[in-house]
């Protein structure tokens, strides 16, 4: 199972369709980007990523 996959199962099943999800894209490319949002991701991170960059995706409101 891929990470879209993944992303729909979760989305369909009620005990974890709470979770937030967020993608990892290998590069910038808004296909990949569009289709992990699409799956039910809440948001996305570009590879390389720092700490910060993990910590500022974290420390968005809604998230905990």
């Amino acid at each position: 199972m891929g990470g879209y996959g993944f992303t729909y199962a979760v989305r369909a099943n009620s005990a974890y369709s709470h979770l937030r999800l967020t993608a990892v894209a290998t590069e910038l490319a808004l296909d990949q980007i569009t289709e992990a949002l699409a799956a039910g991701g809440d948001e996305y991170i570009m590879e390389p990523f720092t700490r910060d960059a993990v910590l500022d995706k974290l420390n968005l409101p809604g998230i905990r």
